[in-house]
């Protein structure tokens, strides 16, 4: 079986998570006899070119035109929709990108206009982002199927769990990571758990900061760190802070469990789906009741405890292996192979 792989428009480069997706997809179907090619975002999909085509990371951002008209079977990765669910970013980052913000979700809603009746399959990532494609994109439900991702195994405790140093928060950042009310409840909760928050939120811009000002002991990284550098933040945890608006899936949910730290994170969501039993969940339109969970999730060493077992136990349902099998197993289908 060969698949093509669709590649997103130039300069609207995948997010990390999403590479490591499609890393490891492609890596787990090659060893088992799937050969790859690429095809530019620009570029049509000749007939009889491929068994299937394979855009791996959809959903913000414009889709490539190798999924349009093509007799080839085709399959969508669609990660999430918060940028097409969230008012323009004008205030944020000013009138210029503000208005050109808004002309890029409404192109990738035309896409799928265009796309939604004639595309082959859906992948996503959890059953509340099947929902949202649904009510959304209008693509019907039976053409949609929910993988989990996986977690790597770097993330994986190889110590015993213990308490950790500081609060940690990573995200790419968008308005639904909801930084200002997890800032506000980091400075309600901080007298009552004595820990320093270390928030990693890459792109943010100075608005997403309450007017206050940061709390003394807050710290904010926007340009990001390196991804080796990751685990071992993760390793020095003490909780994991993720109080998400929307959010589709959540990997760092997954990255904390393995590394045997205590998540909170908001009820009704993506992330909340991944977590089940494992996490402290919280309104996340509400800075006191994540306060709230926060110092539960920090001082309470029979919750904590509980979360980290809970949490070690629930990460082994999600591996790249699972993930890359299920994958297989549907673009084989697709392909009819």
């Amino acid at each position: 079986m060969h698949v093509l792989i669709a590649l997103e428009k130039p300069g609207e480069p995948r997010p990390q998570s999403i590479s490591i997706y499609a890393e490891r997809i492609e890596a787990y179907a090659a060893a088992r006899g799937v050969s790859f090619g690429t095809i530019p975002f620009d570029a049509e999909a000749p007939p009889g070119s491929a068994d299937l085509i394979w855009a791996p990371g959809l959903g913000n951002r414009r889709v490539p035109k190798a999924l349009f008209s093509t007799t080839i079977p085709t399959m969508a990765t669609i990660h999430g929709l918060q940028n097409l669910t969230t008012p323009p970013r004008i205030a944020e980052f000013g009138l210029k990108t503000g208005l050109g913000n808004w002309v890029w979700r409404w192109r990738i809603r035309q896409d799928w206009r265009r796309l939604r009746r004639s595309i082959g399959h859906v992948v996503t990532v959890s059953e509340a982002t099947r929902a949202q494609i649904v009510a959304r994109l209008g693509v019907s439900a039976e053409r949609i199927t929910p993988i989990y991702h996986g977690v790597d195994a770097r993330f994986h405790l190889d110590r015993p769990p213990g308490p950790g140093r500081f609060v940690f928060h990573i995200s790419q950042y968008s308005g639904l990571k909801n930084l200002p009310r997890m800032i506000e409840a980091y400075r309600l909760a901080a007298p009552r758990i004595g820990l320093p928050l270390k928030a990693i939120s890459v792109g943010a811009p100075e608005s997403a900061v309450p007017a206050a000002g940061l709390p003394e002991g807050a710290e904010l990284i926007r340009m990001g760190v390196p991804h080796e550098a990751v685990p071992g933040l993760f390793a020095e945890a003490h909780v994991f802070l993720f109080p998400s608006v929307e959010e589709p899936f959540g990997l760092p949910i997954l990255e904390a469990m393995a590394a045997g730290v205590p998540v909170v994170t908001a009820r009704g969501t993506g992330a909340a789906e991944v977590a089940g039993a494992a996490a402290v969940l919280v309104d996340p339109l509400d800075a006191a009741d994540i306060a709230a969970g926060l110092v539960r999730a920090a001082t309470d060493e029979a919750l904590r405890a509980r979360l980290i077992e809970a949490g070690l136990k629930r990460v082994r349902e999600f591996s790249w292996e699972r993930s890359g099998a299920e994958h297989l197993a549907l673009m084989r289908r697709l392909a009819g192979k």
